[in-house]
């Protein structure tokens, strides 16, 4: 087999190899994260920040390999990182093993470090990455996997008091008004989506928090929802109450697994413990439809112990490739000793933790750029 690489730098390039990127990216089984759809919403909010660094290995006009990288430049320092990683909760090259090392060499010849983030430890790129001079960390992601015949006989599993608290929340909403509860597979409404950002986006204000997923308002998770439906991903489930959207949450399906990707809802329903109910009725609903998993993604906020029943790490990876990176490195490392000899003690919330999670609120995808 005669191959060939190609680094993708230009938008126009990228745009050029949509048809074959879906082709190889359909028949790998690869990740939502990584389609092409996902990548060119990303980097259409942030090209002023990023400059593509794409690795590509063909057989003639067949692709063989992905390598989905981009560089953000912080100061003089070029960072490599994979495209769209910081709304990717999995992230991995795809296509063929052997041809990594050759995309590799040349996607980071203009690169002073490394910064690659949510690598699971069966991803492509993992056999790369672990023969590399790279700095490991990990971080949690908690999961329910199936050990039931369904969703009843799940929700039969949890202890009584969380069974009872189910059912008492869905007697308040019953008492409020007509409740339904809807599941969108082929389409997501607009409306609902709209609700879903604005409900999000006053916790994060209540909280003085920020996500970069709704800096730009709401647009592209409008548009990431078009990807996630486009490929045939989406579960999109929200709960009613007299039309009136109570919660909601835009899921993910890969093979027989449900990614819950992003979720929000109506403190106005508290008493009802909105978020909790959600998860039960579409953790329910997973196991009635023959998934063998509920991903509740990256973080290990409280709310999710409730139903986790395995936790998995994924790997990210840092390393300098110049001397710049090496200096940009320990600086970095520095600067990181530095404020946490200064920082204040961190306030305790009355959850145990040192920060403060709605239940049934799903991750913000607001993690810090360092």
């Amino acid at each position: 087999m005669i191959t060939r690489t190609e680094i993708v730098t230009k938008p126009e390039r990228f745009a050029e190899i949509e048809p074959a990127w879906q082709d190889l990216w359909q028949s790998s089984g690869a990740s939502v994260f990584q389609s092409h759809g996902w990548i060119a919403a990303w980097y259409r909010h942030v090209e002023a920040g990023y400059e593509l660094r794409i690795g590509l290995a063909w057989d003639g006009d067949r692709l063989l390999t992905v390598l989905p990288c981009a560089i953000r430049r912080y100061q003089r320092v070029r960072i490599l990182e994979w495209a769209a990683q910081v709304f990717s909760d999995h992230c991995d090259a795809f296509g063929s093993f052997s041809l990594l090392p050759s995309l590799w060499t040349e996607v980071i010849k203009p690169v002073d470090v490394i910064y690659l983030r949510n690598v699971a430890g069966d991803g492509l790129a993992t056999g790369l990455f672990s023969t590399l001079p790279l700095t490991r960390t990990s971080d949690l992601t908690l999961t329910v996997r199936s050990q039931w015949p369904d969703g009843t006989a799940w929700f039969r599993t949890l202890n009584k008091k969380k069974r009872n608290n189910h059912m008492r929340g869905r007697r308040i909403l019953d008492e409020m008004g007509t409740v339904t509860i809807d599941y969108h597979r082929d389409r997501a409404p607009a409306h609902t989506i709209e609700r879903l950002v604005d409900l999000k986006q006053a916790w994060l204000r209540a909280n003085g928090l920020t996500s970069p997923l709704l800096d730009q308002g709401s647009t592209l998770l409008h548009e990431l929802v078009d990807v996630i439906a486009a490929t045939g991903k989406l579960c999109l489930v929200q709960i009613t109450c007299n039309d009136e959207i109570v919660a909601g949450t835009i899921n993910v399906v890969e093979g027989r697994s449900l990614l819950a990707f992003f979720a929000a809802y109506d403190p106005k329903f508290d008493r009802a413990s909105p978020g909790i109910m959600l998860m039960v009725e579409y953790t329910k609903w997973a196991f009635d439809n023959g998934f063998q998993e509920v991903d509740y993604l990256r973080g290990d906020e409280m709310y999710k112990y409730e139903f986790a029943n395995h936790r998995e790490m994924l790997q990210s990876y840092m390393g300098a490739a110049s001397i710049t990176g090496e200096v940009a490195i320990r600086l970095f490392k520095l600067g990181r000793k530095l404020k946490t000899f200064r920082a204040p003690p961190e306030k305790m919330h009355a959850n145990g933790g040192a920060y403060t999670t709605q239940a049934g609120t799903s991750r913000l995808k607001s993690e810090p750029v360092d």
